[in-house]
């Protein structure tokens, strides 16, 4: 099995920045990756279900953040716990993509939420794929609209 070097580490967290970044957006050259962790800047009125591990997250200076977690919960809880808290902050907002197919068009809907939170003008899209029946991939895009 092959050694993982510190250097190998470092050359994947630029690939992985790069990846997520375009070289034409000035931004892009303060994006934080961070390994298990969330930014400074998360919303305080965006509530972790119960069970929640962070994998990480991503973080441009305009307030965009993507965030990875998995949940001990089944995916449909988890939806059912967001829908109800961000219902109390926000407001729940039409699914804006649009897949190639019904049963992709069906699936989309069963896994994804959108907010607009008030306070703070940010869109939040809620992804709760099921990594087994009690495991869930949760996924928070939040994008300021300001």
């Amino acid at each position: 099995m092959q050694q993982i070097t510190d250097e190998d580490v470092a050359k994947l967290y630029t690939l992985t920045l790069r990846l997520l970044t375009s070289s034409l957006d000035e931004s892009s050259q303060h994006a934080q990756l961070l390994v298990g962790q969330l930014p400074e800047g998360f919303p305080k009125e965006i509530p972790l279900p119960p069970g929640t591990n962070v994998i990480g997250s991503f973080f441009l200076p305009l307030g965009n953040i993507k965030a990875i977690f998995e949940v001990a919960m089944p995916s449909h809880e988890v939806l059912t716990f967001y829908r109800q808290a961000l219902a109390e902050v926000g407001k729940e907002l039409g699914i804006a993509a649009v897949p190639r197919s019904r049963e992709l068009l069906q699936r989309w809907h069963d896994i994804n939420l959108r907010f607009r939170l008030n306070q703070s003008w940010k869109d939040v899209i809620v992804t709760a794929a099921p990594l087994s029946s009690d495991l869930t991939d949760l996924r928070l895009n939040i994008h300021s609209q300001i």
